[in-house]
């Protein structure tokens, strides 16, 4: 491969994509395994397995029976590990010296194919605890409920922790079981070994610790369903101070529209030279804090606007808002902006490409939903060639969606909205 940044993927006997990526910078090893196993995974029966069966992995195994032989023993390797659900995808992942690459691959493979899925009360409380956290951070339940409202219905991509903690007097060990077994196969899973390791080293390791994960079938999520009626929440409690969130249909992670959509953010609002930020925080100081950003996901994504304000700011920062995305469709990009933006982009991949994990995480996502890579390379090309035109063209397909609006604030019950550009 004709790339500085080169990988290499083998497939095991039983499905289990590996993928090397060398870093020999790093005096690390970094293992990750990687699922299509998040949320949307689950059936309606198994509400909260996903990020249940996370938590379970890291209680204890055979080998170490507990959260604390677990703890103790990746520590005193002086070592870090961790796991993550979400809506897509989950997480598990083991960070040690490049001397102790044979223990990382023992620790990830014991926790993964041996853990004693025992504490299920007990996660019951954590969940639950962990659920009431995020519900009393403003900026995070009003995320979890905005996810919500942009996928309705009950929809697999829409569940948040807030379903979890509803359904967890539902959630027993054979269900869990029963979800693990459908899912937890190696066709849905890419096993990622980064960092300062060889790839024959790196490929009979894989083969050694992991040539047990059972084979089975593939998941496949349901197509999702955005609102695309406009919808306005307004939630009162003790607020000091009002937050909004305003999300339109995006573009999934892997098209180049994304890309364009994430250049549209940064313009609007990234960083303190963007025009919200100029206008509204500068210019009016109507609010201190206010961005927009651009996610995707698998199928489809998000486009958001962001701010905190004073209540009696609200209507304002709404009428603001969407004047500077109506100056946009009347007077268009600069040139002055295009180029601020692209070199951020650029400073962006050239940063994360530093970090040993942000570099590993380049690659596996395309790999595991079954795309091609593009190469770093590609990549930069791609970013370098996002014209001021494309930019708009999915301006005027983000802002032809109706808004979906959720605000937490102390009194307000009503707002003004007018977000119909005429597109």
């Amino acid at each position: 491969m004709n790339t500085k940044y080169p990988y290499s993927m083998r497939t095991l006997a039983n499905g289990l994509r590996v993928l090397h990526v060398p870093f020999e910078k790093s005096g690390f090893v970094l293992l990750s395994l990687l699922g299509k196993v998040g949320r949307r995974a689950e059936l309606d029966n198994e509400i909260g397995a996903a990020h249940f069966l996370e938590h379970l992995f890291f209680d204890g195994t055979k080998k170490r029976p507990s959260a604390f032989e677990i703890s103790k023993f990746i520590e005193y390797h002086g070592g870090f590990y961790n796991g993550s659900t979400g809506a897509e995808t989950v997480e598990y992942w083991v960070k040690l010296l490049s001397e102790k690459t044979e223990v990382a691959f023992d620790f990830l493979s014991d926790m993964f194919f041996n853990s004693l899925l025992n504490e299920v009360e007990k996660e019951k409380t954590v969940i639950a605890q962990e659920a009431r956290g995020k519900r009393d951070d403003p900026w995070v339940s009003l995320e979890r409920r905005q996810r919500s409202a942009i996928y309705p219905g009950g929809q697999p991509i829409g569940r948040t922790i807030f379903d979890e903690e509803h359904n967890l007097p539902n959630v027993m060990k054979e269900m869990l079981c029963n979800y693990m077994k459908r899912t937890y196969v190696a066709q849905n899973f890419i096993l990622t070994i980064g960092g300062n390791i060889k790839k024959e080293e790196a490929f009979s390791l894989a083969e050694k610790y992991f040539s047990t994960f059972q084979g089975g079938v593939e998941v496949v999520f349901s197509k999702p369903h955005f609102e695309t009626n406009q919808v306005v929440t307004i939630t009162n409690g003790d607020f000091k101070q009002s937050k909004l969130l305003i999300t339109f249909k995006g573009f999934s992670y892997f098209t180049r529209e994304q890309l364009a959509a994430s250049y549209l953010a940064d313009i609007l609002g990234s960083g303190s030279s963007s025009r919200f930020c100029n206008r509204i925080r500068h210019d009016l100081a109507i609010a201190y804090s206010i961005g927009s950003s651009s996610s995707g996901s698998s199928d489809t994504g998000e486009f958001e606007i962001y701010a905190s304000a004073d209540e009696e700011k609200l209507q304002q920062l709404f009428d603001e808002v969407s004047n500077e995305i109506r100056k946009l469709f009347k007077d268009g990009i600069t040139e002055e902006e295009m180029t601020k933006v692209r070199n951020g982009a650029l400073s962006g991949i050239a940063s994360s490409f530093e970090k040993l994990g942000s570099y590993t995480d380049y690659f596996s996502p395309w790999i595991l939903f079954g795309h091609k890579v593009p190469t770093v390379e590609e990549r930069i090309e791609e970013i370098k060639s996002i014209t001021s035109d494309e930019v708009m063209v999915v301006a005027r397909q983000i802002f032809a969606d109706k808004p979906k609006i959720n605000v937490l604030t102390k009194s307000l019950t009503k707002l003004d909205v007018n977000f119909d550009f005429g597109l």
